[in-house]
């Protein structure tokens, strides 16, 4: 018979480890590099980690980060915390050392989780708070040897489908980071999708490839979605073309996550005419659209099933499919739409007031369900005008066609979508603007072959002043991402403004999508 506390821990994403760890103690849950864990293997490092962080004094509610590449290591900790009842702090290991300060000083974790090549980032930091070293150094700091020293007894505290078990940033339109909060009941309503069959069928034979970043919604929502499963995960640490491609020629991957533009590297690459893919029955992808080209290919190529998902961070990740259905469908027009809403979520075009708009008619994407953010930390004001009576106003223009298909014309304001990876403007244009040379920018995204969207700069001079697009580009890159950075940089005498003074993103892009293409701005 099960007692109080362990019918409390249910509400937690911990027991979807606790439950294979009974039912399939044996059963791989985890592949990298060199590293193998059973579920009960995961299960008792994950209450090491909570009896560590209960030991060192972090309390229900206290935020725990993580610094580091995908590892078996952030599972054990995402899972550890969730059962410490502490909220995880995934941080983006590409954002440049002020970025990663601004979160740690808004986020104020008890511990952070970093692997040894990112210390330098923390080195800096003016309220770093102790550091654990992930990996096998040896030492009182080393992940390893912390770990070693804790009980793995279990300690089922009780536990709240409220609590926050994650709290993900994400770059803001006013330039700052959020920390959208995520809590369990938004998680395991998200799995609630797995086991309905709205993601397809999963068994525990499965083996999900997963190369997305865990520091992103699509990354750690992978692998619950494995352990909800009782599949395993085969995590890759750097991925790249050539990684993916040697997964696929050493292990039977049944399951793969792709940004369209992974896809394409894949399927360009000389060595995958010769793998052999009988294995694998699902790509999930997002981040945007498909080509009917890519598709035709990918079929060819794969012989699998293929599902886009649409979602973003605040939603717990994809909200809307396009299934595989749709995919075959001969209206080849479906493929610029995302799908329609998965059971449960309810998705409608809205106008500035929050009212409902016709079939057809463009307006703000508002997104209601369950795995919709509890709110921004510490970020009141915003909370407040992005949720309304339930609704979260995602900031997306899009329209929904008579048949439930739902649309994207602009992605969150002007938000850039490089290789899967989300770049707004504001962020890179407050760098820039930071230069002595710089009087005004602009950032637009233009079309790329490659990553989908580049990011370019038109910058006006200062009188007087002088400056290279080299040296601007240095100057950018020493502090934001490089994914961030302008590819390519305009220098202008003025930029387009309406009478008002606002800024005419419309007209920069013009040249470069047309008349049709993206009008936001």
């Amino acid at each position: 018979m099960e007692t109080a506390s362990v019918k409390a821990a249910s509400a937690n994403v911990a027991e979807l480890v606790r439950r294979q760890a009974r039912e399939r103690p044996d059963a791989l849950a985890i592949i990298c590099r060199e590293c193998r864990l059973t579920y009960q293997q995961l299960d008792r490092r994950a209450s090491q980690v909570a009896n560590g962080l209960r030991r060192g004094g972090a309390a229900a509610g206290a935020r725990i980060a993580y610094l580091g590449r995908n590892s078996a290591s952030y599972f054990e900790v995402l899972l550890g915390s969730a059962k410490a009842r502490c909220a995880l702090v995934p941080l983006n290991w590409r954002l440049a050392a002020p970025e990663i300060h601004f979160i740690l000083r808004d986020a104020r974790p008890d511990l952070v989780f970093a692997d040894p090549e990112f210390l330098p980032a923390l080195a800096s930091a003016s309220a770093r708070p102790r550091t654990l070293v992930t990996g096998d150094a040896g030492g009182t700091d080393d992940y390893g040897t912390w770990r070693s020293q804790q009980t793995d007894a279990d300690p089922l505290l009780p536990a709240s489908a409220d609590d926050v078990a994650l709290i993900m940033y994400t770059s803001g339109t006013t330039g700052l980071p959020k920390g959208a909060q995520l809590s369990h009941r938004n998680l395991m309503s998200h799995l609630h999708f797995v086991g309905t069959g709205a993601f397809g069928t999963w068994t525990p034979e499965d083996l999900q490839l997963i190369c997305l970043p865990t520091f992103h919604i699509g990354g750690t929502d992978s692998g619950l979605w494995s352990f909800y499963s009782g599949s395993a995960v085969l995590l890759l640490t750097d991925a790249n073309t050539a990684t993916i491609v040697e997964a696929f020629a050493r292990h039977r991957v049944t399951v793969a996550g792709f940004v369209p533009t992974i896809m394409r590297a894949v399927l360009a690459d000389p060595a995958t005419p010769s793998l052999d893919f009988s294995a694998l029955r699902l790509i999930s992808y997002g981040g945007s659209p498909i080509s009917p080209e890519l598709m035709e290919q990918a079929r060819r190529v794969f012989d699998c099933r293929l599902q886009q998902l649409f979602g973003m961070t605040e939603t717990t990740g994809g909200v809307c499919i396009l299934t595989d259905e749709d995919h075959c469908n001969p209206d080849r027009n479906l493929l610029r739409s995302c799908g329609r809403p998965l059971p449960g979520v309810e998705i409608r075009i809205v106008d500035e007031k929050g009212q409902e708009r016709s079939r057809g008619i463009a307006g703000e994407i508002a997104v209601r369900g369950p795995v919709v953010t509890v709110g921004y930390w510490q970020r009141p004001q915003e909370t407040e005008a992005a949720l309304c009576d339930g609704w979260f106003r995602t900031g997306d223009i899009g329209t929904m066609d008579a048949a439930g298909y739902l649309y994207i014309h602009d992605r969150i304001k002007d938000m850039i979508v490089s290789g899967g990876e989300n770049v707004y403007p504001t962020e890179v244009e407050n760098v820039l603007a930071l230069h002595e040379s710089v009087a005004e920018c602009a950032v637009i995204g233009v079309p790329d072959p490659r990553w989908g969207e580049a990011v370019k700069a038109f910058v006006v001079l200062r009188v007087g002043r002088e400056a290279t697009e080299p040296e601007l580009l240095a100057f950018a890159r020493k502090r934001i991402a490089g994914y961030k950075c302008p590819k390519s940089i305009e220098f202008s005498a003025s930029l387009p403004r309406n009478a008002a003074g606002k800024l005419l993103r419309r007209e920069l892009r013009k040249p470069f999508w047309g008349d049709a293409g993206r009008q936001v701005g």
